[in-house]
């Protein structure tokens, strides 16, 4: 089956950016709608509190949702910050995207993915040791989507 021309999930991490330079790298690639994939959106870091970040990128136009069945689970999270074992928390996180809140939420995901240009949201810098790839690879194993990972950098 053909990908419609805009099936495209963009992922990005803000770690050491702020709130204006994600904005302007998400305006950059046409973002219409943020999609939090923290469990547990808060942040020490200024703007990116799920209250503060919505209103912020409203300014922008750019729409806010929070997902938070698809954030990672607190234990493995817990357990990958000690000990650094990637493939025992990626093994957690996929285990925990086929529980039925978070199916639910990959459902809700793939009709915003479908109907506006998203860009899932994490603290990681490095996609490749966050769970968003995951959650992306999710989505994409069940709805036709190319997945693109933006680098922001530090302004």
């Amino acid at each position: 089956m053909e990908k419609p021309p805009d099936s495209l999930l963009l992922t990005a991490g803000y770690t050491g950016v702020s709130v204006d330079r994600l904005i302007e790298v998400l305006l950059e690639h046409r973002v219409q709608r943020v999609v939090d994939v923290r469990e547990l959106p808060l942040s020490r870091r200024a703007g990116f509190s799920k209250n503060g970040l919505a209103a912020r990128l409203a300014v922008d136009d750019i729409g806010y949702t929070h997902l938070r069945p698809l954030g990672s689970p607190r234990d493995a999270r817990k357990r990958f910050q000690a000990d650094k074992d990637w493939r025992a928390f990626a093994t957690a996180v996929n285990e925990h995207l086929t529980t039925a809140p978070a199916v639910d939420a990959l459902e809700k995901l793939a009709e915003l993915v479908a109907d506006q240009r998203c860009c899932l949201l994490c603290t990681c810098p490095d996609a490749d040791r966050c769970h968003r790839s995951l959650v992306a690879d999710a989505l994409a194993d069940v709805t036709p989507v190319e997945v693109v990972h933006l680098t922001v950098l530090a302004d």
